[in-house]
């Protein structure tokens, strides 16, 4: 299948047909960013809410927003969902990043199946979309270039970049 998000829809298009589904979140509603995972699709919305529609296996249904989750981008990389929030009391920057580590009672929509979450970099810079490249993932931001070391600590791989962000 092949997913689309474009506005206030998503599109689901079968190549095998071209037939396609069409999934409205709502009037006055536009969604950021979407990832497919553990057969749901999940909907992040600007940082205030987010949305999943799913099973698909079953056709699926879309859910009303979550009550206290709330993701500006996600990422899937080695089979785990990684989402990227607002730090609490930061305003609308973008620099937590959190990940699905539990798959049952209820996965991903289940707000303690997520990690507390790491801090990339500078708190006032939002992370630009997570990108993965072999098993490793990594969180572009203005002042660098993160991923996580062998302990599972986030790293800066460009610290000359840090140097010229606080100059700004």
């Amino acid at each position: 299948r092949i997913y689309a998000l474009a506005g206030r829809y998503i599109f689901i298009i079968n190549p095998s047909d071209d037939a396609f589904t069409t999934i409205d979140l709502g009037v006055g509603l536009v969604g950021n960013d979407m990832a497919v995972f553990e057969d749901y699709i999940y909907i992040a919305m600007n940082s205030t809410l987010i949305k999943r529609f799913g099973p698909l296996s079953t056709g699926g249904t879309l859910s009303a927003a979550h009550a206290s989750l709330n993701f500006y981008w996600f990422h899937v990389a080695n089979e785990t969902l990684w989402g990227v929030q607002p730090i609490s009391g930061g305003g609308a920057t973008a620099a937590l990043l959190r990940k699905c580590i539990a798959l049952q009672s209820g996965g991903a929509w289940t707000a303690a199946n997520w990690s507390v979450g790491d801090t990339v970099g500078y708190t006032q810079t939002e992370i630009n979309k997570p990108m993965n490249l072999g098993i490793n993932i990594f969180m572009g931001k203005a002042e660098g270039l993160y991923t996580f070391d062998a302990a599972g600590e986030v790293k800066g791989l460009m610290p000359e970049f840090e140097g010229y962000f606080q100059q700004l």
